[in-house]
């Protein structure tokens, strides 16, 4: 999906959520929630152990009730007069949802990338978060279709194999 921002039309005031940008364990807490949501078992937070250094990472966090419970990082790209801002890993805990966090938390990040100089927004969706996108004027550019083959592995005794 993709955003002009130059007309970023999100009424959405941050100045009612809790929430900081590249704070203290920010690639922490965005691979915690993120493994939380999408069941992936501590794999993306092992993943996101390190901050890569020298990339234009920005982390947003948002906290409901003192608790980290929505995260989204932004990744600007491209030549500086057709800076773009990619929008990656998008989770909200369930116990926070449908509160409008993601919403609130994804229009300050937008608002911060547009004063980057960023002129254009993309991301992918999921089915359920196409229609926050949207809400926000995000547009579908093309659908694909993602297939995972489920394996099992098989494991021998030390020596065994």
């Amino acid at each position: 999906m993709f955003l002009g921002l130059s007309g970023l039309s999100a009424t959405y005031d941050e100045k009612f959520l809790d929430y900081d940008v590249d704070g203290p364990n920010a690639i922490a807490d965005l691979g915690a929630v993120n493994d939380t949501v999408y069941g992936a078992d501590g794999e993306l937070a092992r993943a996101l152990s390190v901050r890569p250094q020298g990339f234009p990472l920005h982390i947003y966090r948002a906290r409901h009730v003192g608790t980290v419970a929505c995260v989204l990082a932004t990744v600007d790209y491209g030549p500086s007069h057709q800076r773009r801002c990619g929008v990656y890993f998008v989770a909200t805990i369930p116990s926070a949802r449908n509160r409008g966090l993601a919403t609130r938390l994804l229009t300050a990040a937008l608002r911060d990338a547009r004063r980057r100089g960023c002129i254009v927004s993309t991301l992918q969706a999921t089915q359920s978060g196409e229609p926050v996108y949207a809400a926000l004027g995000y547009r579908t550019d093309f659908k694909f279709r993602v297939f995972i083959r489920e394996t099992t592995v098989a494991t021998c005794p030390r020596g065994e194999a």
